[in-house]
């Protein structure tokens, strides 16, 4: 069985269908309240096997994974994407994510993109740098709550990333 992954229980509950997946892939949740542990999620019986999709193996989902893995941490990816570690590690393997990590896993692929373009800093360093236009959390920080493509949270650091690649602008602090 997988080490118990600390979910608090604020975001356990705008989480909790990624909470549920991870379970039924075998991630065993740690629930805190305030920092402090109150109780643990955990599938009753773990299969034999591991639970795979029936779906085909999709190579540009693994390929755009362990891209990203190489910019991110395995942990900061999967928890961008909204997923468990162990929902991670089967899309890795499989190819196979549910639809709205997929989503997140597009954009974000598109953000690395352009946070490459400016070459001074790493995406994971860009990431975790507090922003003005933040109200001085980091990109990192910001993602950290339930987002979509299109939320305004996603969409300023974007703009963010853009604005750090433009030459004649430099990054709004």
């Amino acid at each position: 069985m997988p080490a118990p992954q600390r979910i608090d229980l604020h975001e356990l509950r705008h989480s909790w269908y990624a909470v549920l997946t991870g379970i039924t892939y075998g991630q065993v949740y740690l629930i805190t309240r305030r920092g402090v542990p109150f109780a643990q999620l955990q599938p009753f019986e773990l299969q034999d096997q591991t639970l795979e999709p029936n779906m085909p193996y999709d190579d540009a989902i693994s390929t755009t994974m362990q891209r990203l893995t190489t910019h991110l941490t395995d942990e900061t990816l999967a928890k961008l994407m909204g997923i468990s570690e162990v929902l991670f590690k089967t899309g890795l393997r499989t190819g196979y994510l549910p639809q709205d990590a997929l989503v997140r896993l597009d954009a974000l692929d598109d953000l690395v993109k352009v946070i490459e373009l400016q070459g001074h800093l790493s995406p994971l360093l860009w990431m975790t740098l507090p922003r003005g236009a933040l109200k001085q959390r980091s990109p990192l920080q910001s993602l950290q709550l339930p987002w979509t493509p299109d939320s305004p949270n996603f969409l300023a650091i974007r703009r963010l990333a853009v604005v750090s690649t433009t030459p004649d602008h430099p990054e709004e602090e």
